[in-house]
């Protein structure tokens, strides 16, 4: 990813949201890339889907995500026509969230999932089809039952990285001259399924392309260890698990690099770019790659 230089002016910006009724087609690949015990392990997964403003409702904005298409790629990113089972069972699974309708506050952020009981009702449909075909994931199968209760579900949308990193938490938000802003995330299944608190730090830069006006705002991000939701047992718990010898010590490495790119003409974000690492050395990797685009 490019390295920009701060704004070298006396300024301040503020990114403001706009709703229109259209829907947006937006692009989006999300890969992953696992090494542990001298094994490495691939999936990139992409979506087209359309993002549109419906109304205002309860002091909140409601915005509808509607899923087109959705493939699993190779890692020269070529459609994989020919799917094991694993990759057949994930993509009927994710076809409960094909439609998605959220509260988003005026920083486009989510606050609610509101249409919780269409995806329930997909899901009463969908695991007859997957325990007929799928026998051996009958415990998967309970396992998806308890998650998608109303209690539990709105934490699985509301820590799930990619609609945290769609919905940006950037709007309405004053940028003063080479000052980052830190925004408080969490990175779900960072290591395994351990989740790892992050703050990320958010600074608005120059822009690079002559002529056209788009803000760029570039990211790094540090691991939050002082957060209630860093766990040093879980990470050590993790850790003993792998080819490691008693005694030995070992660190957890973390990189992070970022950039949104806003219209500000109109109000919408027009790409993101993301990837970041953790890393035990010589023992485990886990490098995750997110890339979004507005098409139209």
């Amino acid at each position: 990813m490019d390295k920009y230089k701060t704004l070298s002016h006396n300024t301040s910006t503020i990114l403001k949201l706009k709703t229109t009724p259209k829907s947006r087609v937006y692009t989006t690949e999300i890969s992953s890339t696992i090494t542990q015990n001298n094994k490495t392990a691939f999936n990139n997964i992409a979506e087209e889907f359309t993002l549109t403003y419906i109304k205002s409702e309860e002091g909140y904005l409601i915005y509808r995500k509607e899923v087109k298409k959705r493939f699993f790629l190779n890692e020269i990113n070529f459609v994989i026509k020919k799917l094991d089972k694993a990759q057949e069972l994930a993509l009927k699974m994710a076809s409960i969230n094909d439609v998605l309708e959220f509260y988003i506050n005026k920083h486009f952020q989510i606050i609610k999932v509101i249409n919780t009981s269409q995806i329930r009702e997909k899901w009463q449909v969908l695991k007859n089809e997957i325990l007929e075909g799928y026998p051996d994931f009958d415990s998967l199968i309970d396992d998806f039952d308890v998650q998608l209760e109303e209690k539990h579900i709105q934490q699985i949308f509301l820590e799930d990285n990619f609609l945290n990193l769609l919905f940006t938490n950037l709007f309405h938000i004053e940028f003063k001259q080479k000052k980052e802003i830190e925004e408080e995330k969490l990175i779900s299944n960072a290591l395994g399924i351990i989740d790892i608190p992050i703050i990320e730090k958010r600074v608005l830069v120059k822009n690079k392309r002559l002529f056209r006006n788009i803000i760029n705002i570039a990211t790094n991000a540090t691991i939050d260890t002082d957060s209630k939701k860093f766990s040093l047992a879980k990470i050590n718990a993790f850790v003993g698990q792998l080819n490691t010898e008693k005694g030995s010590k070992h660190q957890l490495d973390f990189k992070y690099i970022g950039n949104y790119k806003i219209q500000p003409d109109t109000g919408l974000i027009s790409e993101i770019e993301l990837e970041h690492t953790f890393e035990i050395k010589n023992l485990y990797k886990k490098t995750s790659t997110y890339n979004l685009k507005l098409e139209d």
